[in-house]
């Protein structure tokens, strides 16, 4: 179902039990919880750096992505990906043309092809006496709890 709002089009997000549409062009959502008073939501940055809204559907309320309810609502996905690959990497920039379903391990090569994550650095373990002398200089949590015999959680008291 498609609606006309404010001269946009938007059409009905599958998630959105009727209530919330979507526009292809703008990625804004509107609500018509209450149809005589439509509103465009306004999406928060959640801590991963996406873009959500709330939605009120019985019985309880939750969150949705921008970025999946575009997909969802205008893209099929025949192979049944679950993951969705931002392709600039920008997560802000939920248009269609930067868009596509993916693997994970597609959408992880990705994030290390186009810079978002660094390669793994080696990061050192020192072992000092009590009055601050360094011992030894050992290359992970694992040697270290090995030459001196206990369990690597411990290393890091």
């Amino acid at each position: 179902m498609e609606i006309e709002f404010q001269r946009k089009m938007f059409k009905e997000i599958p998630k959105g039990q009727g209530k919330y549409f979507i526009c292809k062009e703008t990625t804004e959502i509107l609500s018509m919880m209450r149809p005589k008073f439509p509103k465009i939501l306004k999406p928060t940055v959640n801590g991963k750096g996406y873009l959500m809204v709330g939605f009120f559907t019985r019985p309880n309320r939750i969150n949705v992505h921008v970025h999946r309810a575009m997909m969802e609502t205008f893209v099929d996905n025949p192979d049944n990906y679950r993951d969705i690959n931002h392709i600039d990497g920008n997560k802000l920039n939920n248009h269609l043309e930067n868009l596509e379903y993916c693997t994970s391990t597609y959408n992880i090569q990705e994030s290390f092809r186009i810079g978002l994550h660094k390669r793994f650095t080696n990061r050192y373990v020192y072992q000092f006496d009590l009055k601050g002398n360094l011992l030894n200089k050992y290359t992970s949590l694992r040697e270290a709890a090995n030459a001196i015999k206990c369990n690597p959680a411990n290393i890091c008291y």
